[in-house]
C-alpha cells in the first residue's frame, strides 16, 4: 500500500472483514507518511503496529514481530508492498 489517502478506505474495508473472521494482521509503516494514525487502525491490536522510517531499519523492529507472530497458530501470509517516492 502507498501512502495516498484513497487507498486508506479500501484498506480498512478489507481489514475490517478480515478481523471479523478473527484474523491477526500487522501494520508495518515504512516511511515518514505510513505513521498515520488512520493506518494503524488496520492492526488486529495496537501491539501489532509497526512503524520505522526506512527499509535499513527493517531489523529494528523483527525481534517485536517475532515476539508476536511466532505464538500465533494458524497460516501467516505475507504481503509486501514497496512504493519508492
Amino acid at each position: 500500500m502507498d501512502q495516498t489517502e484513497n487507498n486508506i478506505p479500501l484498506l480498512h474495508e478489507a481489514s475490517e472483514a478480515l478481523k471479523a473472521r478473527d484474523a491477526a494482521l500487522f501494520v508495518l509503516g515504512v516511511g515518514s507518511g505510513m505513521d498515520d494514525p488512520s493506518i494503524k487502525k488496520v492492526a488486529s491490536k495496537n501491539d501489532y503496529a509497526f512503524h520505522v522510517t526506512s527499509f535499513s531499519e527493517l531489523m529494528s523492529v523483527a525481534p517485536l514481530l517475532s515476539d508476536q507472530i511466532c505464538p500465533l497458530k494458524g497460516i501467516i501470509i505475507i504481503i509486501i508492498s514497496s512504493f519508492i517516492y
